[in-house]
């Protein structure tokens, strides 16, 4: 069999069930003797049941099925379709996946009972009132209610393992003729709260990190806003921004930015923006042409965008990958199946490893282009034999949501369709009210990407209203819900999976309470509780072991230290282990927290936070001390075992303060201190003090924290202590 044969085989692995008696008897007899077809054959089975088992049946509508009776009309029906596989490959093949889902939506609706997709009241928003005054505070706007109704529900009784309602939150941005205000909204339109209003507009549109925590915006700099109701921080001044803000885009942890900046004289720079001390940034600069930003790598070390001509061009140019350090990295972004083909909605793909745009050929067909980012390969991941007018993919980038061109005559509704890629097999969806409705976005994947929320937006109303109805579907079964926003444009800043936080109730003059809420923002590496706390006249940050910068910071900047530091770890205030300074260290404020951290990895360290009483009896935090080493000491009975191992390693340790014993260190053992500590385990060391003032007024027998060095003298170990502090006695 010639690979040719082979291929044309394979191609028919994917109707499979629609073969006429000849061509499955062909395929049944490869089947025996190709394990890598019978494999394909069970994977497209299975891809199959898992996509058309989530979505109600129906019949495809009268509309589309003579849309598609008048596409086939013309082709000659007499000549064996398989014939025409050559330069039509890509219409063809479109045309029997639309007529051969719609054959299996048919037999499936037979096999199943009729449910109807739920559609939710619509809900309305007051339109918010233009101010001077940023409000900074969470307000609830009055917003009706609605009752989504699931497809499951309207049957006599919910099908086993049904997915319950998930309500994701929206945060979105209202356009108006003189500011922009911030919502954030459920999907069902209840509990709609403003979150901010700027009394100018925004040259770009602002950016959620990927947390849901913090949202990046441009205006007279960078600037971050937590989304818990307080105060935005001056992430970079307009001296560092040098321009303004266009686009932004956060790194996959949410501890970078990529910025678009439009230069005063007209050109523009990208700049990354690490959230750490100093806040380091790198610049690209574009003298030429308009940087499309299209987002970041999966590593979070790479920004990739299209260099095009202007703002407004989007048909050529280049795919650029910039990694701060190493020089640009490009690929053509042409498509390779001909020079006429119109490039259009390029985006990058949610995994950050793949682009994809549009691609529209001269007879009117589109393709959904994918190009490795890699290996710069491209593939067709999509096909139709009509123009797609706009598309979105699934967080998991196993499918993809696009709408369809309506044929000639006038259209009333928007075409929908949903492609898995495993299977290559589209399947029609809820049609859209209106024509020429366009996707803005899908919400997080809860659980899945099918369990998610598609939003869509219409058309432009030409009817004069003031609202405009925003569709959000969710593909699994196919319930809707519908927004009526009064507002002439929308743009969507990203997605919440919980609402935003209340504001710190905690109360601010008392000590323990300013723990507890400290303790609850580290373990949760919640940015706007950790900045509440941080200190706006100046913030110290210093690093073990290295020369401490004691000139005054920006609070921005002692924030993107801590985020930093708290990166993948889970961090928590130790209250019961009293903190210890260096003792060549001043640290500011006048009380120490310590703070242990451990990493996904297993290594823990730890840092010191300093907190300062300000004049109104409010707590704040005014300094960090980073990578601390000594709170992870080693047992003594490892040290007795291996003292060459430890010998040089400072340390802070507990034990009991002993005098008149000698714990377990036998009768021939060198004399190395004046005292011997003995820990939890039993194992004892000589400890020599530094200075003969440490242990004054110790009882023999008290537990004692000490600071020093592990030293080795004629084979055995002891410390060196320059600081001894007495504990509480248990119990007290």
């Amino acid at each position: 069999m010639t690979n040719a044969e082979h291929r044309h085989l394979r191609l028919l692995l994917a109707h499979y069930r629609e073969l006429d008696d000849p061509a499955r008897v062909a395929v049944d007899a490869h089947l025996l003797t190709c394990a890598n077809c019978r494999l394909a054959l069970a994977a497209y089975a299975e891809h199959e049941a898992l996509l058309l088992r989530g979505l109600p049946a129906r019949a495809p509508s009268p509309r589309l099925a003579a849309g598609l009776h008048r596409q086939l009309t013309p082709r000659h029906l007499g000549v064996p379709w398989y014939r025409r596989l050559g330069s039509e490959l890509v219409f063809a093949a479109g045309v029997a996946l639309l007529v051969l889902t719609f054959m299996g939506v048919i037999r499936l609706q037979q096999q199943r009972p009729q449910t109807t997709a739920g559609t939710a009241t619509p809900v309305s928003i007051v339109a918010p009132a233009a101010s001077a005054t940023p409000i900074a505070s969470i307000t609830t706007a009055p917003s009706a209610l609605v009752s989504p109704t699931p497809a499951a529900a309207q049957t006599p009784a919910a099908t086993p393992g049904t997915p319950a309602p998930t309500w994701p939150w929206l945060v979105y941005t209202l356009d108006t003729n003189n500011s922009r205000s911030l919502y954030t909204a459920r999907v069902d339109g209840s509990d709609t709260r403003l979150l901010h209003r700027w009394p100018t507009r925004l040259p770009g549109a602002p950016a959620l990190s990927l947390d849901g925590r913090w949202l990046a915006y441009g205006l007279d700099g960078l600037w971050l806003l937590p989304l818990n109701g307080e105060a935005a921080l001056n992430l970079l001044p307009p001296d560092r921004v040098n321009g303004q803000v266009t686009a932004l885009a956060w790194a996959p942890d949410s501890l970078a930015l990529a910025l678009v900046i439009q230069r005063p004289n007209g050109t523009y720079q990208v700049t990354i923006v690490r959230l750490q001390a100093d806040l380091p940034t790198d610049n690209f600069s574009f003298d030429q042409g308009y940087p499309r930003l299209l987002g970041w790598n999966a590593d979070a070390n790479t920004v990739l965008v299209l260099l095009s001509a202007n703002e407004q061009e989007d048909s050529s140019g280049q795919i650029q990958a910039l990694t701060p350090g190493q020089p640009v990295a490009s690929q053509p972004y042409l498509y390779e199946a001909g020079p006429n083909w119109r490039l259009h909605a390029p985006t990058l793909g949610p995994r950050g490893r793949s682009a994809y745009y549009l691609a529209d050929s001269p007879q009117g067909a589109s393709v959904l282009v994918r190009q490795d980012l890699s290996s710069g390969r491209q593939t067709i991941a999509l096909s139709a034999t009509l123009p797609i007018e706009s598309y979105v993919l699934a967080p998991d980038e196993d499918y993809v949501m696009y709408t369809v061109a309506a044929d000639k005559r006038t259209a009333r509704v928007t075409d929908v369709r949903l492609l898995a890629f495993a299977s290559g097999k589209p399947s029609a969806l809820t049609a859209l009210p209106g024509a020429g409705a366009r996707l803005l976005t899908w919400s997080p994947a809860i659980p899945n990407a099918l369990d998610a929320w598609v939003l869509w937006e219409p058309a432009l109303d030409t009817t004069g209203n003031a609202g405009q109805p925003l569709h959000l579907l969710r593909p699994s079964d196919q319930v809707s819900t519908t927004l009526s926003l009064p507002v002439s444009a929308l743009y969507v800043a990203g997605w919440r999976t919980a609402p935003p936080p209340a504001a710190p109730a905690a109360d601010e003059t008392n000590f323990d309470a300013v723990l507890a809420s400290l303790d609850r923002a580290l373990a949760e590496s919640d940015g706007p509780g950790l900045a509440h706390w941080l200190t706006d006249q100046g913030w110290v940050s210093c690093t073990y072991g290295q020369p401490c910068d004691q000139g005054p910071r920006t609070t921005a900047a002692g924030l993107a230290t801590l985020l930093r530091a708290l990166n993948g770890s889970q961090a928590r205030i130790e209250a019961q282990r009293l903190p210890v300074n260096p003792p060549d260290f001043q640290p500011p404020g006048e009380a120490t927290v310590l703070v242990r951290r451990q990493t996904n990895a297993g290594a823990s360290d730890s840092l010191h936070l300093y907190l300062h009483r300000r004049a109104d009896n409010t707590w704040r935090v005014v300094g960090a001390l980073l990578d601390i080493p000594y709170y992870d000491a080693p047992a003594l009975a490892d040290v007795r075992a291996a003292p060459a191992a430890f010998a040089g390693r400072e340390v802070v340790m507990t034990g009991a303060y002993l005098t008149s014993a000698a714990g377990d260190l036998p009768a021939d053992a060198p004399r190395l201190g004046q005292w011997v500590l003995r820990d939890s385990s039993g194992a004892s060391v000589w400890v020599r003090n530094a200075s003969a003032d440490l242990t004054q007024g110790l009882l023999d027998g008290s537990e004692v924290q000490v600071f020093g060095l592990l030293k080795m003298e004629q084979g055995w170990p002891f410390l060196e202590v320059r600081f001894v502090q007495a504990l509480p006695a248990a119990g007290s």
